[in-house]
């Protein structure tokens, strides 16, 4: 039988009190997926179209959030504030809710954002955000060049 000690149990407990940005992330992405349907929209337009709206947007954007695939750290805390224009760099299907779902939702309460989705074979959002919305199916080299 093993007892803890006073330290043991001051340690572990404010172990469990300090911030923890990735479970924080984890359950606001969660929290976003409620907000939709599963009406999911592939964007509007031809991808010429896309491609001069997405340069568009990005030279008159007051900001540019970004959010890309195995590269983003959510340790130090992903915070969001003013209106802004969220871009999605090859954000797989591995783990949404990080970046996927946040900015959708994040697109969803501000009327001035717009989402911006450029990935190969997983370039959609909800159809509640479409008309706010670029979705580039492509291989991101070659979509920027």
């Amino acid at each position: 039988m093993f007892s803890k000690t006073k330290t043991e149990s001051y340690t572990n407990d404010s172990y469990h009190e300090l911030p923890n940005g990735y479970l924080e992330t984890i359950q606001q992405g969660i929290s976003a997926v409620g907000y939709f349907n599963r009406n999911m929209s592939f964007g509007k337009g031809t991808q010429e179209e896309q491609l001069r709206r997405l340069r568009s947007e990005i030279e008159t954007a007051d900001a540019i959030v970004i959010g890309a695939g195995a590269g983003l750290s959510t340790s130090a805390g992903f915070t969001y504030s003013g209106e802004r224009f969220q871009l999605e760099l090859g954000v797989g299907a591995n783990t949404p809710v990080i970046i996927k779902y946040p900015f959708w939702q994040m697109t969803l309460e501000n009327e001035n954002a717009v989402y911006a989705c450029l990935n190969y074979g997983e370039a959609f959002c909800p159809g509640e955000i479409e008309d706010r919305s670029i979705c580039i199916d492509g291989d991101i080299g070659t979509l920027l060049k």
